[in-house]
């Protein structure tokens, strides 16, 4: 009985950080975001070649339920902490912002993927953000699905929190401002978002591949940071521009055919037998 009511009181406390509509209008925002990117991945972990059983399947999936856990309790304490004014309008722009660029680079990530089976990195994110041809490629591998998600995303991002908030509270529609003190120390839940955003990218237990295994975009930011920036620019007289085939006596003639599979994923090649 003393355990429930500890819990009862903690809930109870964690909802006092907001008021009804704050909580209405974030969570109409953060709710939808973590189940498209969770959805995203557990697409992506069904069509392995090898589908995992439970406990595997839920090594895949651990990360994306921490780190979208830990955005969601970081804009939470970001919402306990600046309560009214400027800031809290400069704060509502950044909240929408980040959850529309968030979903538009999972849904980047995710076409990446299937295209290519490989995850999006950083640095060719870049590239294909300069490169007018990287560019061209992306663009012709992108169904029409892919146009309308979002779009919509982009424009439910912006405007869907308030009409959500407006039937259901029947009040005001925007959170400009909180009245009265959080009843939980922000503080808490700081550095809940702050474990749970750190715990996210740790390796997978089960063996899967790390980057597979991230999330999407904590595997972006652990791969940009974790890559060194080498250049390395050879001499011309250090190329091997006079290497060639030489014959031996062991040599045995054969027609020999290379065929080259540029930017195709593994499960795009069939094997053919040779006549």
């Amino acid at each position: 009985m003393a355990e429930e009511n500890g819990t009862a009181g903690g809930v109870a406390r964690l909802r006092g950080l907001l008021s009804r509509t704050e909580w209405v209008y974030a969570s109409s925002l953060l709710v939808p975001l973590a189940v498209y990117n969770v959805t995203l991945k557990v697409v992506r972990v069904a069509t392995q070649f090898v589908v995992p059983g439970p406990l595997g399947f839920l090594d895949q999936i651990r990360s994306d339920i921490l780190f979208n856990l830990g955005y969601a309790a970081l804009w939470i304490t970001l919402f306990a902490v600046v309560r009214n004014g400027i800031p809290r309008r400069v704060l509502l722009v950044f909240f929408h912002l980040s959850a529309m660029l968030m979903v538009a680079l999972t849904t980047s990530i995710h076409v990446f993927f299937e295209k290519t089976g490989s995850m999006l990195g950083f640095s060719f994110l870049l590239d294909s953000l300069s490169l007018g041809d990287v560019r061209k490629i992306i663009t012709s591998e992108t169904a029409l699905l892919h146009w309308i998600v979002i779009p919509v995303a982009l424009v439910y991002g912006a405007f869907g929190p308030a009409i959500i908030t407006r039937l259901v509270t029947h009040g005001c529609h925007l959170p400009t401002r909180s009245a009265g003190e959080p009843e939980m120390n922000p503080l808490v839940t700081g550095l809940g978002a702050l474990r749970l955003l750190s715990l996210s990218p740790l390796p997978s237990a089960t063996g899967a591949g790390n980057a597979f295994s991230r999330d999407a975009l904590a595997n972006m930011v652990v791969g940009a940071l974790a890559t060194p920036q080498i250049k390395t620019k050879l001499a011309a007289d250090s190329l091997p521009t006079d290497t060639r085939l030489v014959r031996t006596l062991q040599s045995n003639q054969r027609n020999v055919v290379i065929v080259v599979l540029e930017s195709t994923r593994a499960r795009s090649r069939r094997p053919t037998k040779a006549t």
